[in-house]
């Protein structure tokens, strides 16, 4: 801001801004691992969705997927009728060209993608909603994941990723 002037510069408004997102965005998580699940190599029972014991649901390797953004938003601590807390939410914005890069084309087509698995922080979170971010001359710039926490009471079968004893 200028002695003479009541308003900031743009320039000095460009950079205040800058200043106050840099420690967010080292804050945010630059990648996630994503496990696609595996159909053909899993024990998944067809009506329930979960899997058996011998065999459990199982996931191909993670794939280190950078993103745009990663942020989890921390659920109510507000508790059902039934006693069950809300899980914690996470949204990820992925860049089209990663999920072609990285073999997740069809992310927003193949509804099998919703039974992947989502590793960032240290929890596990499934996805709920998946949709496009943005579209430049018909061309889609991105996705958006919505996606909520996996308790540890939900992964005793998916030997992929329930803590061993």
């Amino acid at each position: 801001m200028t002695r003479d002037s009541k308003f900031f510069k743009i320039s000095d408004e460009h950079r205040f801004i800058q200043e106050g997102l840099r420690p967010h965005r080292e804050e945010i998580g630059r990648f996630v691992y994503w496990h696609v699940f595996d159909g053909e190599a899993t024990g998944d029972h067809d009506i329930y969705g979960e899997g058996s014991f011998a065999v459990g649901r199982r996931w191909k390797d993670p794939i280190r997927l950078p993103v745009l953004a990663a942020l989890i938003l921390e659920s109510p601590a507000l508790t059902t009728e039934g006693g069950i807390e809300a899980p914690d939410e996470l949204q990820v914005v992925i860049h089209w060209r990663d999920q072609v890069l990285y073999g997740l084309k069809d992310l927003r087509s193949d509804p099998i993608h919703y039974k992947d698995r989502i590793k960032f922080e240290g929890k596990i979170w499934t996805p709920y909603e998946i949709q496009q971010y943005g579209e430049v001359k018909d061309q889609d710039t991105g996705t958006i994941v919505s996606a909520r926490e996996v308790v540890e009471e939900q992964l005793y079968a998916d030997s992929d990723f329930y803590p061993s004893a």
